[in-house]
């Protein structure tokens, strides 16, 4: 792989946030985080509906469960810990 091929592949995953670079030039990968399904005793039928969808990523291992809780709406996003290592 050419430099130009390697600089897009960097930028793609940068994009993704899968990685970052340091004002040194340091490339740095994003360890992956894991997400704790705590439900709150308000929870709407909404909520629980589009939590499913991450859950359900996160169970059949075919996706990506941080893009997946990134498109959650902030109501539903609550009723999840974010732990990052």
């Amino acid at each position: 792989m050419n430099d130009d091929g390697v600089r897009q592949a960097l930028e793609h995953l940068a994009k993704q946030g899968f990685l970052s670079v340091d004002k040194d030039g340091v490339v740095k990968l994003r360890p992956p985080r894991n997400y704790i399904w705590q439900p709150q005793e308000d929870i709407t039928a909404y909520e629980l509906a589009r939590a499913v969808e991450v859950m359900f990523v996160a169970m059949m291992q075919q996706g990506d469960c941080d893009a997946a809780f990134e498109r959650l709406p902030d109501e539903a996003k609550r009723h999840f810990e974010v732990v990052k290592p």
